[in-house]
């Protein structure tokens, strides 16, 4: 009975407090984070909710453009209307829970709402915008990410459900962030363009300033556009034809990812990526891109007539690729023209900035065919073509021998193209492609700049070849340095473009409450401007055979002309010099365009030059041991034999020591050869670093000659001339060393700050790096490393050089410090090898002059005893044809020729007969 009374009173209970647990769960259900879940489901009473027609009209698969066109304002109409449901929930369910708290959040909700109902009617709209998003649609998201940002949540306490705002933040912020990712034109909001206007007293029409700016910013896109898309389509129908939109492929890099990622697409990283702007999906393809982007007509291009006489008649079908095609040879031919304007005051390049704009557009003007002329006639006709002219050669059958491999015509032809090309991507590079400030990228090739080009081809090659020669050292530093990371104290990492400040860059303003920034500059920034301490340029006032510089040293020998690089207009983004490096891998690892320097080989005049030819002369010469040698060493020793008209007999040892001179042979370390007594010139640029503190031996990467490029080709044929270098210049460029030896020495840490040497103590003032006391070895630089020291870089620069290897040199096991580098300088520099060298050129000459002396000795005794003759005997007036009036004897005194009287007569005989 107990048990029956206590279920009754349950039961009652349980009835008693239903409605109210009924009221609170249907209020759970409606109210909160549940509630939230509803609103955005939709009612469920309702047959379709808001939520249902918005899917209807984004449909899955999606459907193609113009179907999206024509349901995006309906689209926007219909989130208008569920947004606004939602934000409606949110603001009766967040208040606040006592009147202590304010409703400032409520308020910033509303808002939020605000803004996003006037985001979505300018979408809805579509007669006041021509496209889905412009300037003024990102006006107002911006608008509305600053008010969603505004929303903290810190501050939600004391709110009815601040789990809302909450949510409310994170919803909108990942709406807007995809928002952000829909293309809005770098031109949309812009002020109209007035295309033309009045000019003159007839106020004829003429092209405002603004419309020449924009057509050359049409010509600079178009090249862009027909480089990358011509690339894209020749690429899609080969290797990339079934590779993914995506960084990677599985195994490696995806080429095609990686190619879309440099026009400035955001790529997924994998297919199975999320992120990016790219389709990963299987059927995307680049064979897909292909077929259905560049292969596609253009609807009512066939109708235009000028594609008749524009293209080739074989063409049925006009695409993206036949039009830029068309457009690019106008492109062609409006630079061609331009080029034959005459100007009254042509200039010649001095600077790299010129140069490689000179570089631009030498494929342009009337002297390039006198240019490919000029470089045929460099090479021999074959032998089965000897009775032909060089217009009349197959071009694939004109070849040279050198050294280290062969030269093709056809090579050197690609190359002067490929210089216009490369030299337009260097430009380009580092100043961007120009603004309404600068030049526009355009005009690199047009000749805008007024530049001067030689009318014959000969003179036009050796202009070239000149500006080659001085602009390939200043692309060698920068790829030593941008190829370097700052902890080597290289550029890599260092920035460069319109907003980076340099040496000459000045201080505007400090903010009080900050660190001043204005001690950081970009040494890379400073480079480019010729404004980097200890890299000052010199001052050049003409090019080519006759170049002349105001202010190359003439007291210190060895030094090369330091060619100003002159960019100053800058209009790209900031870039980093890593950026940089990979646009000069591809002009400095292009052996072709080296082998131009062959054709017209340069005598050494600067110890950079020395350094590279003696090296690259002696470069895969045997060491006597092996029996097969080089071409280059049998035709170099052809020459001696040649030269001397057989007359040194001793060819070997000519080469033998040449090669031990300059070339190491110490392929293994260990070797009990490798003594300092014996080191060569090799041994200050290894690949590797070598250390033994008992043999002393140091050698290791030190230099790297800026101009080992214009030597790097040695043509066979100009083996007498590379001959006569070795004999004649070994002295020069011994002094010349010396005189960097010198140098070296007379560096002063302290003017250079290097903080471990600003005392003098130990690092004084002419003996840098120099170990005057062998029992204090570390009385000397105090720097770390050699490359850490920072007078060495621009010391070294100023002779030509940069470091071979700065990441050996500076840290490690194989770190130099500068009295390493000091010694080992020094001990090539007396090193036996050089003494042998200097023995054998000596020998060399004496052999092929001693039958010549020997002959001028006879010739000099002859006449000298034929002046005692006649001074005791007298001379036949008869056998003499002179202008002398007098003695009626024929036969004279040689003494009274001396007579004063006869002095002046005598200055009148002009020759006397045999």
């Amino acid at each position: 009975m107990q048990h029956e009374e206590e279920l009754k009173a349950l039961k009652k209970l349980v009835d008693k407090q239903f409605p109210i647990i009924n009221e609170l769960i249907e209020a759970d259900k409606t109210n909160g984070i549940k509630g939230l879940l509803n609103k955005m489901k939709g009612e469920q009473s309702a047959a379709r909710t808001l939520l249902d027609e918005i899917k209807d009209l984004v449909p899955t698969p999606l459907p193609k453009a113009a179907q999206t066109n024509e349901k995006f304002s309906e689209l926007s109409q219909k989130f208008q209307e569920y947004s606004t449901s939602i934000f409606d929930y949110i603001t009766t369910q967040v208040r606040p829970k006592s009147h202590k708290a304010s409703d400032t959040e409520v308020k910033n909700v509303e808002k939020i709402k605000e803004a996003l109902n006037t985001l979505l009617k300018y979408l809805i709209d579509s007669t006041s915008r021509k496209l889905y998003f412009d300037h003024t649609s990102q006006t107002h998201l911006d608008t509305l990410n600053t008010l969603v940002t505004g929303l903290a949540p810190t501050l939600f306490a004391g709110y009815s459900h601040p789990e809302l705002l909450d949510a409310l933040k994170g919803g909108l912020k990942e709406m807007t962030e995809q928002l952000e990712k829909a293309y809005v034109s770098k031109y949309s909001g812009a002020e109209q363009i007035t295309w033309e206007e009045s000019k003159g007293k007839t106020g004829e029409p003429k092209l405002s300033a603004d419309a020449m700016r924009c057509g050359k910013a049409c010509l600079t896109l178009l090249k862009i556009v027909y480089d990358d898309l011509t690339r894209l389509k020749y690429e899609c129908e080969r290797d990339w034809k079934d590779q993914r939109l995506c960084e990677t492929n599985g195994h490696g890099n995806n080429p095609l990812g990686l190619f879309l990622q440099r026009c400035g697409y955001k790529i997924a990283e994998k297919h199975t990526s999320k992120d990016g702007e790219s389709q990963c999906k299987t059927s995307v393809t680049g064979g897909k891109i292909l077929d259905e982007l560049l292969k596609v007509e253009i609807p009512k291009a066939a109708t235009n007539k000028h594609f008749e006489t524009c293209t080739a008649k074989s063409l049925t079908t006009i695409n993206v690729p036949v039009v830029l095609g068309c457009l690019y040879t106008h492109l062609t031919e409006y630079n061609r023209v331009c080029h034959i304007t005459i100007h009254p005051r042509p200039k010649s390049p001095y600077s790299v900035n010129d140069m490689l704009s000179w570089l631009c557009g030498v494929r342009f003007n009337r002297v390039y065919g006198s240019l490919l002329d000029a470089i045929k006639s460099k090479f021999d006709k074959p032998e089965y073509y000897k009775n032909k002219k060089h217009s009349e050669i197959p071009l694939t059958r004109l070849s040279m021998d050198a050294h280290p491999y062969n030269v093709a015509y056809t090579d050197l032809f690609n190359v002067v193209q490929h210089i216009t090309s490369i030299s337009h991507d260097l430009l380009t590079t580092i100043l961007g492609h120009g603004d309404e400030h600068t030049l526009y990228a355009s005009d690199f090739s047009n000749n805008y700049l007024n530049f001067s080009y030689p009318s014959s081809g000969e003179a036009c090659l050796d202009t070239l070849l000149d500006i080659l020669r001085r602009m390939f050292p200043v692309c060698r530093f920068l790829y030593s340095q941008c190829n370097s990371l700052s902890s080597d104290f290289g550029w890599a990492g260092c920035q460069y473009g319109k907003e980076v400040k340099h040496a000459n860059w000045q201080c505007d303003k400090h903010i009080a409450d900050k660190e001043s920034d204005c001690v950081p500059r970009s040494p890379l920034m400073s480079y480019f401007t010729d404004s980097l301490p200890g890299h000052l340029p010199h001052q050049l006032s003409s090019i080519g055979c006759r170049a002349t510089c105001s202010t190359c040293p003439k007291s210190k020998p060895g030094q090369p002309c330091l060619t100003p690089l002159g960019f100053r207009g800058f209009s790209g983004s900031t870039r980093l010099g890593k950026d940089l490096c990979n646009v000069l891998t591809k002009m400095l690892d292009d052996a072709d365009l080296r082998s131009l320097f062959c054709l017209k080989p340069k005598t050494p005049a600067s110890l950079p030059e020395h350094f590279g030819f003696v090296l690259s002369l002696v470069r895969d010469w045997n060491d006597g041991k092996n029996p097969h040698k080089s071409p280059l060493e049998k035709e170099f020793e052809k020459s001696i034999k040649g030269q001397s008209i057989d007359l040194y007999k001793k060819a070997g040892e000519l080469t033998g020591a040449l090669r031990d001179a300059y070339r190491s042979r110490h392929y293994n370390y260990a070797d009990n050869s490798h003594r300092p007594l014996y080191d060569d010139l090799s041994s200050l640029s290894m690949t590797s670093s070598c250390s033994d503190p008992i043999k002393n031996t140091l050698c290791a990467p030190y230099l790297s000659s800026l101009s080992c490029d214009s030597n790097y080709y040695l043509a066979l044929k100009h083996c007498n001339t590379y001959l006569s270098w070795a004999i004649y210049l070994p002295w020069t460029f011994w002094d010349l060393l010396n005189n960097l030896y010198n140098a070296f020495c007379q560096i002063t840490c302290a003017d250079w700050g290097c903080r471990g040497c600003l005392r003098g103590d130990k690092c004084k003032s002419g003996k840098h790096g120099v170990v005057e006391d062998e029992k204090k070895p570390d009385d000397v630089c105090q720097c770390e490393s050699i490359v850490s020291c920072r007078g060495v870089a621009p010391t070294l620069y100023q002779y030509g050089f940069s470091f071979g290897e700065a990441s050996t040199l500076n840290g490690g096991s194989t770190a130099k410090k500068c009295k390493d580098f000091c010694g080992q300088l020094y001990n090539v520099l007396h090193s036996d090898y050089f003494d042998k060298l200097f023995k054998e050129c000596d020998n060399f000459l004496k052999e092929i002059r001693w039958p010549f002396m020997c002959t001028l000795l006879a010739l000099w005794s002859l006449s000298l005893l034929y002046l005692l003759h006649i001074l005791v005997v007298r001379l036949d007036v008869l056998r003499i044809r002179s202008h002398l009036r007098s003695p009626s004897s024929h036969r004279i005194a040689a003494q009274s020729l001396l007579a004063a009287a006869r002095v002046k007569a005598l200055a009148n005989v002009k020759y006397f007969s045999p």
